[in-house]
């Protein structure tokens, strides 16, 4: 795991991230009070995986916290 920038992680594994095989789901029980939080994880290619965090629309890394992340490859 990387912190790329501001609310945004990438995870590298070389070849580990197969398109149509690789399932991925991030749940987060972070409150913050009176703002919206916003977290999202995709396959950005067979390589890497991205999560990308936001406060009110605006990147950051005030999120991942108390989060449960699930990554599922089928061969």
């Amino acid at each position: 795991w990387a912190r790329t920038t501001t609310g945004i992680y990438t995870a590298t594994l070389t070849g580990a991230f197969t398109s149509n095989k690789t399932q991925l789901f991030i749940f987060t029980d972070a409150v913050i009070t009176t703002t919206l939080a916003d977290v999202k994880i995709k396959r950005t290619s067979a390589n890497v995986v991205t999560i990308t965090t936001y406060i009110d629309g605006v990147a950051s890394d005030d999120v991942l916290s108390d989060n449960t992340l699930e990554m599922r490859i089928y061969y």
